[in-house]
């Protein structure tokens, strides 16, 4: 294993972090260390100073014969302790999200990180000679920790096996953004690390921070060529033709020998025609007896006449058959013993070689199965590693053309036996994970809970909600709101239930005022000094409103008809709102199954099919959103605002949110859970790290790996 980490060269490299990189003296292996923050304090340089502290102390006391994981496991507890004792001691009062690190083992074949925010992190696995599967760790990291906090900074462990080829790399900016692919991979690939950190440092600015380590497992030497460019001595060569001389002699003496299944083959053929011989000639025997016999009898009876002629026939006929299977019975017994032995030896001999027979066929037929699956999983894996060596070099295209071959190979799989289905089930697991990186799909295995409103009254499940500063108020179906209280992790009654129990369908917010659209088209105001809501006075245009939005002290409805649909826009009065009116004044796209609308300045409406409609000064604008797989069919919700450069889409049948490039309107990222299911909101912090989802009774959060902090 070697490594290397990058050292300033000039005083005028801007130093900002910090990067450590320590060998284990008493076993093969480093210790590495790479975190930064995006101020310079003194506080900042505490908690770096902190870090390395904890990182020397580990490398000083780790023995040849510790247990690297629970060492590691062990490390990461204290570390994580000493960092929330000095939050709490105020000594660090760094926000966490301006906080980037990841500390790791690298010992003998086995490596062991943690991290939290955003350090790139990159690991190349070297699957055969000269192709590589690129890992991107820093999204692992980020995706397991959903919301990062002091308590537990390093909260996520990621670990692997180092096999022969590996390249493991960090860095504090983002290489695969900064360097092309084809150099960045040639760079990591043949150079060594202390010439691989030195290539890649032109790519950044001269007075640029830069924090990069590289660690690199030795490759194994091709044999091939190795051949090429080495000189065979001559006693290799004497020998070498020795060695075929003897292959070939005894090749030789191996067609000169004899064979058992030649001999085989020889026994059978006699014993076919000695078997095929008696046969004949019992059939022979058998029927010049049969004829005589009934000519006899024929001769006999001729001069008989009627029914009694027939019958007398047929049972003189029967008793001389009778007697003839008598008569070969006793010539049977006379037969010698000799006779009899050989005769059952025969019949023995056939037997055997019956049976051998198809026992030769049957390992004949499993020989040549196997031989298929063997060629059919090297098909499949040689198409998967062509598909992951084109996703290095960003052809998304032809990766999904291979990954779909050899997922169809994949089908084709017989599975007849234990060992044959778990390896189609690695398969597919492994396609799966494949595609979801062609699908820019970030799995959410286990998203923050952040509270459940099954917990307060049972059966009850949130219908909206809304984020107002720090705080978050959700709309109940029991006609309540309830607000969420973030240290105990519980809902508080935050108003009384509406008359009726009147269901609210979408919630909106804005300067601290929350307005729900209930439904029965009624729109109303939460108090909270009073903990009332109140109804208020506007009046809802015809046609079904799916969607309220609170934007410059004007209420807009997105309704739905029949025929089309329309944004009407309410301005405020002094009683309430007054009279609604259609805002919209051109557009291409109808809106009959529009579901939901945003404003940032800009109007998006969002339609049944995840298509987006942008509207300017009233009037649609040409807009289109990328295609994302699968595509969506039945979206819900659509978020973003004045800051946000992205808009959201929340879709709960796939139980997933789909992000865009709000200028572009380019395809970034999905993120899926199977705690979204049954999600009724969506509303997103990006300042905040976080995009709080309602799903059914339950309130999650999930940090965001495409926001850069």
């Amino acid at each position: 294993m070697k490594a290397s980490l990058y050292a300033p060269q000039t005083p005028e490299e801007k130093i900002e972090g910090i990067s450590v990189l320590l060998p284990l003296s008493s076993r093969q292996g480093f210790i590495f260390l790479v975190a930064k923050t995006q101020k310079t304090s003194h506080q900042d340089e505490y908690l770096l100073q902190t870090l390395s502290d904890q990182v020397h102390r580990l490398a000083e006391t780790f023995g040849s014969d510790a247990n690297a994981q629970q060492r590691f496991e062990h490390f990461l507890g204290a570390l994580n302790e000493t960092v929330a004792q000095q939050v709490r001691e105020g000594r660090i009062r760094v926000p966490i999200q301006q906080f980037d690190a990841i500390v790791g083992i690298a010992s003998e074949h086995r490596m062991y990180l943690s991290g939290t925010g955003d350090i790139c992190a990159l690991f190349l696995h070297c699957r055969s000679h000269e192709r590589y599967q690129i890992f991107n760790l820093s999204r692992s990291i980020q995706t397991e920790q959903s919301l990062p906090t002091w308590e537990k900074a390093f909260a996520v462990v990621l670990d692997g096996d180092l096999h022969d080829g590996d390249v493991f790399a960090l860095c504090n900016h983002d290489l695969q953004r900064a360097v092309p692919t084809e150099d960045l991979h040639a760079i990591l690939t043949t150079l060594p690390p202390s010439g691989a950190t030195q290539k890649l440092r032109p790519y950044f600015p001269v007075r640029s921070a830069m924090l990069l380590l590289i660690l690199a497992m030795p490759k194994k030497p091709d044999p091939a060529r190795l051949s090429e460019t080495r000189a065979t001595p001559k006693t290799d060569i004497s020998i070498n033709r020795f060695k075929e001389q003897e292959e070939a002699t005894a090749q030789l003496l191996e067609d000169q020998s004899p064979k058992i299944a030649t001999l085989v083959q020889a026994v059978k053929k006699q014993a076919q025609r000695l078997l095929k011989k008696a046969v004949w000639r019992l059939l022979l025997h058998s029927m010049r007896r049969f004829f005589k016999s009934f000519l006899k009898t024929g001769a006999r009876f001729k001069t008989k006449d009627g029914r009694a002629e027939v019958s007398s026939w047929f049972i003189s006929l029967t008793s001389r058959a009778r007697k003839g299977i008598q008569v070969l019975w006793y010539k049977t017994k006379r037969v010698p013993r000799a006779t009899k032995y050989l005769a059952a030896g025969v019949v023995a001999i056939v037997a055997i070689l019956a049976v051998s027979i198809s026992v030769l066929s049957s390992a004949r037929t499993q020989a040549q199965d196997a031989k298929a699956y063997v060629s059919q999983t090297e098909k499949i894996e040689d198409l998967m590693e062509r598909a992951s060596a084109a996703l290095i070099y960003k052809d998304e295209n032809q990766a999904r053309g291979l990954y779909l071959n050899a997922a169809a190979l994949i089908e084709q799989l017989p599975t007849n036996t234990q060992e044959r289905q778990e390896k189609q089930t690695a398969y597919k697991m492994e396609m799966q994970k494949a595609t979801d990186d062609i699908r820019h799909l970030v799995t959410v295995p286990n998203p923050a809970l952040l509270g459940d409103l099954a917990s307060i009254t049972d059966g009850v499940f949130g219908q909206a909600f809304v984020k107002v500063g720090p705080e978050l108020f959700v709309f109940g179906s029991d006609g309540r709101v309830y607000q969420l209280d973030r240290t105990q992790k519980v809902f508080k009654i935050a108003s009384t239930a509406t008359e009726r129990s009147r269901l609210a369908i979408s919630a909106s917010e804005e300067d601290g005022r929350i307005y729900a659209l209930l439904n029965d088209q009624a729109v109303v105001q939460l108090i909270r000094d009073e903990s009332v809501q109140k109804q208020i006075a506007v009046s809802i245009p015809e046609g079904r409103t799916v969607d309220l939005m609170a934007y410059a002290n004007r209420l807009y409805f997105l309704t739905v008809t029949e025929t089309d649909g329309q944004l009407y826009r309410s301005g405020k009065t002094s009683d309430g709102f007054g009279a609604p009116s259609g805002w919209i004044a051109s557009k291409t796209t109808p809106l009959t199954d529009a579901r939901s609308v945003a404003i940032d300045g800009s109007v998006y409406i969002l339609l049944k099919d995840g298509k987006v409609a942008r509207f300017e000064n009233s009037a649609q604008m040409e807009y289109e959103t990328g295609v994302v797989d699968p595509p969506i069919t039945n979206a819900l919700d659509l978020w973003t605002d004045g800051e946000s450069k992205y808009l959201y889409i929340l879709e709960p049948d796939t139980k997933r949110i789909v992000v865009y490039d709000k200028q572009t309107g380019a395809f970034v990222v999905q993120y899926r859970s199977e705690a979204f299911q049954n999600a009724s909101d969506l509303i997103v912090d990006e300042a905040g790290y976080s995009v709080y989802v309602l799903a059914g009774s339950k309130l999650y959060s999930i940090a965001p790996s495409h926001i850069a902090r």
